[in-house]
């Protein structure tokens, strides 16, 4: 650890009360270690599973979905898209790929094995942070009423990547807010400062200026969810394929469910509108 980052005071850890005044430096790097290794335990709990509401804009349009978890996948069931209902027939088709899941262990499978491959990929990422980045305390903030400790971050000149997604901390500059209590991750804001080229860009590469907006949620139980993920960037892929991402994810009205829900289980939960009453509204 580079000299400039091995500060000698990690107060949060201890037992300094929330009144007291915040020393000038802390080990910021051992912080966002243990921040890392909470919120990566926590995204490989399935002891804590959760119905929401969930939100997603892309170039190809906006869809708003009902959400539930089980010990095995993640299901979702389409309620709009671009704003407008689905229409009898689209009803019909994604309520035939939800049941389709209950009769098919093939159908299943695929899907298990999709967001396995997702969440391994976000664990890569989050498990980097803290080699990947430098950090430096920038105070104390209160985040959606809880408190947070704010630290700026720049590249690690000596980090080196061991997998495309986590190409682009190699130029992340931003701010990360931890909370103080939980030391869990709060919110991250990223902008790529340089571009980041990907298989010494014969892979391709992602443009300078790309943007990160995450936020994290504390549930019921200790529990943490990402509530919100935004992305905006734009790059080439093998040389001559422009790439647009842009994206913006929301998640609310979370309600725990029962850990031992099956995939049936799940499906009707999905289907019945009226246990989704409680949770509607968006805030």
């Amino acid at each position: 650890m580079p000299a400039a980052v091995a500060c000698t005071t990690i107060w949060l850890l201890g037992s300094t009360p929330m009144a007291a005044q915040a020393p000038a430096v802390i080990d910021a790097q051992a912080l966002v270690r243990r921040a890392a290794l909470n919120a990566a335990a926590g995204a490989q709990d399935t002891n804590k599973l959760f119905m929401y509401r969930a939100q997603k804009e892309s170039t190809s349009g906006t869809a708003l979905r009902d959400m539930v978890e089980t010990r095995e996948v993640i299901l979702a069931r389409t309620l709009t898209w671009n704003g407008r209902a689905l229409t009898t027939e689209e009803r019909a088709k994604e309520d035939a790929k939800l049941d389709e899941l209950v009769r098919d262990q093939e159908e299943l499978d695929k899907k298990r094995a999709d967001q396995a491959a997702d969440r391994r990929r976000t664990l890569e990422l989050v498990r980097a942070l803290p080699e990947a980045l430098i950090y430096r305390y920038d105070g104390m903030e209160m985040v959606n009423g809880r408190e947070t400790v704010r630290l700026r971050f720049r590249p690690n000149p000596d980090f080196s990547p061991t997998s495309k997604e986590t190409y682009g901390l190699k130029s992340a500059a931003g701010t990360l807010w931890v909370d103080r209590a939980q030391i869990q991750i709060v919110r991250m804001e990223a902008e790529l400062t340089e571009n980041v080229y990907i298989g010494w860009g014969i892979l391709g590469h992602i443009n300078k200026g790309g943007r990160l907006e995450l936020e994290q949620t504390l549930l019921p139980g200790n529990a943490w969810r990402i509530s919100k993920l935004n992305l905006d960037a734009t790059g080439k892929a093998f040389f001559f394929k422009t790439l647009r991402i842009k994206q913006r994810q929301s998640g609310w009205g979370y309600r725990p469910v029962p850990n031992n829900l099956s995939i049936a289980q799940a499906v009707a939960a999905l289907k019945r509108p009226e246990s989704l009453t409680q949770r509607a509204a968006k805030p």
